[in-house]
């Protein structure tokens, strides 16, 4: 036998035989308790998530507009920002967002003071039972590490949240400031269905008057060319084509008033705006920024640029200023589509 390999199996037993006897002498292992599971999240929860997901770049966005506010603060004021910001849309796009402008016209004609005063309202409502929600949010009474609304069910999520408003806010005011705003937003509508409505009428006299002068010519011409079952149906589509043509007709004329007006309406602001700029800047002496010719000769020339630039742009934005503006059209898509209801 080898006398090197029976001394190395002797000192291998001799190990295994000690870390037994520690082990004994220790008792049985206790087991590993596995890590508490995260409990799953509700809907509430995942929108919580979901909002401090995006909190850090919109605040970044409202870095970025405040830097640049500061940059262009020597400049404007927030009133004259905002008179050049609206008056470049208004002139330069404002056949592409007549339902809005109209709009806007009557709102700040029938219903803003109220409206305005009616939304200070709601909003400190809504500043109140923000300030409730969030203490309420952070309520962890089983105190196992994560709230307690971001667990619970959604029914029980609704049954303690809905309390919990309707304690923090003013009803009489609530009911008197949604009162205003409807009215405000009846009147808009009104005023738009109006012009809809106005429109169409004037499409269809002409489509009619069209069809008066169409209807002999074409039935006579279509009963030689067209069997009498076929021909029988021509004066129907003459009435209701040329009545189809009057009303497109009738909205181009529209649109084209639309740009004349905003390019007129738009360069007032725009102008005023940027005279108050270069005053500001030191372009321009303040008193050379009164003189009415002065002011009427830049009105004008942006009237007229505004006008053609709408009709180069077929009454649309190009981009990349579409890219910008797409809420502005999401909001008119929107409105001529509550009107055309």
């Amino acid at each position: 036998p080898n006398p090197v390999g029976s001394l190395h199996h002797r000192h291998s037993s001799s190990r295994s035989t000690h870390a037994l006897t520690l082990a004994m002498a220790k008792g049985p292992a206790k087991p590993v308790k596995p890590p508490p599971a995260k409990p799953e999240k509700n809907l509430y929860g995942k929108a919580l998530d979901l909002v401090e997901l995006v909190r850090p770049h919109c605040v970044l966005c409202f870095g970025l507009l405040a830097t640049l506010r500061g940059k262009v603060a020597p400049y404007a004021s927030d009133e004259e920002l905002v008179k050049v910001l609206c008056g470049v849309i208004i002139t330069f796009f404002g056949a592409r967002y007549m339902a809005t402008i109209a709009a806007f016209e009557a709102f700040r004609m029938v219903g803003w003071s109220t409206s305005k005063r009616c939304l200070l309202k709601l909003y400190d409502n809504y500043l109140k039972a923000v300030e409730a929600s969030v203490k309420d949010d952070a309520v962890d009474a089983d105190a196992d590490g994560f709230p307690d609304v971001a667990q619970i069910p959604l029914e029980q999520l609704l049954a303690r949240k809905g309390p919990l408003v309707l304690k923090s806010i003013d009803p009489e005011s609530v009911s008197e400031a949604m009162g205003g705003l409807y009215a405000g937003m009846a009147a808009v509508l009104a005023t738009l269905r109006v012009r809809f409505a106005a429109t169409i009428t004037l499409g269809a006299t002409l489509g009619d008057v069209a069809a008066d002068a169409l209807k002999t010519p074409v039935t006579a011409l279509a009963s030689k060319a067209l069997a009498d079952e076929h021909a029988k149906f021509v004066p129907l589509l003459v009435v209701y084509g040329s009545r189809m043509a009057g009303v497109s007709l009738a909205f181009a004329l529209q649109r084209f008033a639309v740009a004349a007006h905003s390019a007129a309406r738009g360069s007032q602001l725009l102008a005023d705006g940027l005279l108050a700029v270069f005053v500001r800047a030191g372009y321009l002496p303040s008193t050379q920024a009164d003189d009415p010719q002065l002011r009427s000769a830049l009105q004008l020339a942006l009237a007229v640029t505004g006008v053609f630039t709408q009709f180069y742009h077929g009454f649309g934005v190009p981009f990349p200023l579409n890219v910008f503006l797409l809420p502005l059209s999401l909001f008119e898509s929107l409105l001529v589509a509550i009107v055309g209801i």
